[in-house]
């Protein structure tokens, strides 16, 4: 809400008539302030009115824009060498290790891409189910610990191993972390191991789709919005659910291991550990080391 101020009018995908009205009329304001400084109005060749069940006839009077800025696009930049970063606060209630790799964010366009997407999901699901068994051991190096990728921009993702520790135990953690990614790029996972995960990933699949008639609209807008912005697919509930259950039977063991490779590597690698300041003490110095490239596996 508010483009006068953010850049973008607002309102809630869920949203009642009026309070869409009252986002567009904020919209129209936000325009007549602007109508002296057409340069700030950026993106207007990249904008969309996403609608469910009100009428476009409240839409159809707002002009095109006749010389478009186009959209400006970013590059997110790389460094080959790795890098720590130790931030401690006051109010931070506990010390969690943070390791991280940027890669490029591609848009899931096709099933090839939604498979690549499925194999990575695995992975994580493996790794995530050792590191819960060594998290419930009475010496573990850390109090839980888990892998995901997250989105750091648009043309950006980063995968993060991540955990929580004591802290004077941030090295400690940070060897487990790596040393266990380093054990499947050696070993790979086992069979049992990918077999649990598929059958939890397809039941995930088949609750999304008996629940389909019940999630949150947000949902859906999220994955226009990416649309609209990516050239992401944005495909339905059901067509979700058959490609999962076409698709998962047939990755194989080697290729979810293989994955490690990639989760293995120091290019480019973030170490961030965050902790409260009254543990300053006990973390290690402002360059802790941050390649492991020699692990010895227990």
């Amino acid at each position: 809400r508010g483009l006068s101020h953010c850049g973008f009018a607002y309102a809630a995908p869920d949203a009642s008539e009026p309070e869409v009205l009252a986002a567009t009329r904020e919209y129209e304001l936000a325009l007549e302030m602007l109508t002296d400084f057409p340069e700030r109005i950026r993106v207007y060749s990249s904008m969309a009115i996403l609608l469910a069940d009100t009428g476009q006839e409240h839409f159809s009077s707002l002009p095109q824009a006749p010389n478009p800025t186009e959209r400006p696009s970013f590059d997110i930049p790389t460094q080959e060498q790795p890098r720590a970063l130790i931030v401690t606060d006051p109010e931070y209630p506990y010390t969690e290790l943070s390791i991280a790799t940027v890669h490029p964010s591609d848009p899931i366009q096709t099933a090839g891409d939604f498979r690549d997407w499925l194999v990575s999901d695995l992975f994580d699901t493996m790794l995530n189910g050792r590191l819960e068994e060594i998290s419930r051991k009475p010496d573990a190096p850390f109090l839980y610990a888990w892998a995901q990728s997250q989105d750091l921009a648009r043309p950006a993702e980063t995968y993060a191993l991540q955990a929580q520790v004591s802290a004077g135990e941030v090295l400690a953690g940070m060897e487990a972390l790596l040393t266990e990614v380093e054990r499947v790029r050696q070993h790979g996972f086992t069979e049992t191991e990918l077999k649990r995960a598929k059958q939890d990933l397809l039941r995930a699949y088949d609750r999304y789709y008996l629940e389909r008639e019940n999630i949150n609209s947000r949902v859906f807008a999220d994955g226009y919005v990416d649309h609209f912005l990516t050239a992401g697919a944005s495909p339905s509930v059901e067509l979700l659910a058959q490609l999962a259950r076409q698709l998962v039977p047939n990755i194989s063991l080697d290729e979810v291991s293989a994955l490690a490779f990639d989760r293995a590597s120091d290019r480019g690698r973030v170490v961030i550990v965050t902790a409260p300041e009254q543990d300053k003490a006990k973390l290690p110095s402002e360059e802790p080391p941050v390649s492991y490239t020699h692990l010895t596996l227990p």
